[in-house]
This record gives C-alpha cells, sequence and structure tokens, in this order.
C-alpha cells in the first residue's frame, strides 16, 4: 500500500515542501524546502529576488513570487529534480524528527496526490509523481545514518 500525502494535518504532511523547517543553505537559515527550491530557480540570475523569495511569510506566498519570476535559470528544466533532490536531502538530514518520519515508511512507495500537478504529484495515477521519488531516493539516502549526525553545509 502506498503511502499518499497532501495537506499538512495528514499523517504525512511532513513530506509536503510547505512544511515548516528550518534548513541551512548558503550560510542563511530558509522557513521551509519551497521557500529554497522556489529561491533556486533565480541562483545566479536574479539573487535579490531569491532574497524576496526566502522571506516570504508563508511557503505559499514563496511559490506564488517563484512562479512569477522572470530571471529562471536557463538550465532549470534541465536541473529542477537534482536541486528538489538536494533541497529535500538537506530537510530531512537537518530535521531529524522529519527524518524519523521518513524512514518509518519502510520500503512503502511515497505520492504526493495533489490533483491537477501531473508533474511532482501522482495525481490519480496520472502523474509522475517526481516528489514521491526524491523523497524515496531521500529515504535510501539516510537510512541507517545516525540520528545525531549534523550536516555541514
Amino acid at each position: 500500500m502506498a503511502i499518499e500525502f497532501l495537506k499538512l494535518r495528514d499523517p504525512y504532511g511532513c513530506f509536503s515542501n510547505f512544511w515548516r523547517c528550518s534548513i541551512i543553505w548558503g550560510g542563511q537559515v530558509w522557513p521551509s524546502s519551497e521557500h529554497l527550491y522556489q529561491a533556486l530557480k533565480y541562483e545566479g540570475t536574479d539573487n535579490t529576488f531569491s532574497q524576496l523569495i526566502r522571506k516570504a511569510q508563508t511557503p505559499r506566498d514563496a511559490a506564488d513570487l517563484g512562479r512569477r519570476g522572470r530571471n529562471i535559470r536557463p538550465d532549470w528544466d534541465n536541473i529542477r529534480v537534482a536541486i528538489m533532490e538536494q533541497v529535500v536531502l538537506e530537510k530531512f538530514v537537518q530535521n531529524e524528527d522529519l527524518r524519523r518520519v521518513l524512514h518509518a515508511t519502510g520500503n512503502e512507495e511515497i505520492r504526493e496526490v495533489f490533483p491537477g500537478e501531473r508533474f511532482w504529484s501522482y495525481a490519480d495515477g496520472r502523474g509522475r509523481n517526481e516528489l514521491g521519488k526524491v523523497l524515496m531516493r531521500v529515504r535510501d539516502k539516510t537510512y541507517g545514518m545516525p540520528y545525531t549526525q549534523l550536516t555541514l553545509i
């Protein structure tokens, strides 16, 4: 049976990029993986806009800003999954409580079930479930990692 998530209040809501948890990246604290992911779209092209995204009040605000920017990195479509994996890896390495939840899923398939989102989500079997695949790879990479390990960025 697959593990599915959508809303933050769901049992696996912490798998969402909208889950608030601090991530240290580039010497700065980011309020969520959504903030960081959206800002990285503009890395090297519009660092002022990246900082605006970092300071967004909510992950939803960060997502909205990230989708409205004009100077997205030219290689973004080719690297977005790899960037997402780096961001999600840091989220779970730096937040031990979340890593425990991820590891508790065992070998189950993980699916984001956001209706209409066909790239990142499972979308009722019509989507690629790229976020779920990222989560499963991060689970595999961090399995066996001591829960007291710290990350140096």
